[in-house]
């Protein structure tokens, strides 16, 4: 009897054994089947998110490029040379326009104000004096006279012995003259290296800005004349110099006039 208790013992006892070791079998089964779908599911919808927010992201970031991209292009399209001339001339023009407008100071309208009401709508007062009697000298046998480059036949030929002839050359350089021919109209303008200026008349006002680099012929011989600044004027005959007055051509607001017009239109001296 006490083998048959000993052995029912045992026989429960590896039976409670198997049996665990079966439920921990089965289980494991079950969790073995439904874990893949589990992850499946999980990573699918991971999936779907992380495809969902990386493709906004690369469509921003592709947006973004290319708006960068294409403003950078638009920014550094080489432009011609002429375009860029023009530009920096706008730049300057608009420059000068901020200048233009810029407000004046109380004091300086006030004075621009008050000297219009002194003046009466007159030219302001000029200082005329007695224009000098000996303006130039003649230079004889110059190698100038010579010179066909300086002094070419066609206007040595046009010469009338009646009438003053003033041939002028810009030899070396640019210069700006003044003239008045007779009785005709003032004319002035920049005589640039290299021309010449013919003219002719029985009176002949001239100014020049620039005379040294100049060469001046008067009846088609040369003329000499001292100046340390290059400003000269002339009077030709010089016998006329006693009938005028220098300066011989006064301006005034971009206006230019002859002494005898300025003087007739002129504001009288101030008191001061």
């Amino acid at each position: 009897i006490y083998t048959l208790i000993v052995l029912a013992i045992i026989f429960l006892i590896i039976k409670g054994i198997v049996n665990f070791f079966s439920q921990l079998n089965f289980e494991s089964k079950e969790i073995n089947n439904t874990t893949p779908s589990q992850e499946k599911t999980l990573k699918a919808e991971d999936e779907n998110l992380f495809e969902s927010q990386a493709s906004k992201k690369f469509l921003n970031e592709n947006l973004v490029t290319e708006k960068e991209t294409s403003q950078k292009t638009e920014n550094t399209d080489p432009t011609p040379s002429d375009q860029k001339l023009e530009s920096k001339e706008a730049i300057v023009e608009e420059k000068q326009k901020d200048e233009e407008v810029k407000p004046v100071k109380k004091e300086e309208s006030d004075q621009t104000q008050d000297q219009a009401k002194n003046l009466n709508g007159k030219l302001p007062y000029e200082n005329f004096y007695p224009a000098p009697t000996q303006l130039y000298t003649i230079v004889n046998n110059a190698d100038e006279t010579s010179d066909p480059a300086l002094l070419p036949d066609s206007i040595k030929n046009a010469m009338d012995t009646q009438k003053q002839n003033v041939y002028i050359v810009a030899a070396e350089g640019d210069t700006w003259i003044s003239y008045k021919v007779d009785e005709q109209k003032i004319k002035r303008y920049v005589l640039r290296k290299g021309r010449t200026l013919f003219l002719q008349g029985e009176t002949i006002l001239l100014f020049m800005g620039n005379y040294n680099v100049s060469k001046v012929f008067l009846n088609n011989q040369l003329i000499s004349a001292q100046t340390k600044t290059g400003v000269k004027s002339f009077i030709f005959p010089q016998s006329e110099a006693e009938n005028y007055e220098f300066p011989l051509f006064p301006s005034h607001k971009g206006l230019i006039y002859s002494a005898k017009e300025y003087k007739e239109k002129m504001a009288p001296k101030p008191s001061n």
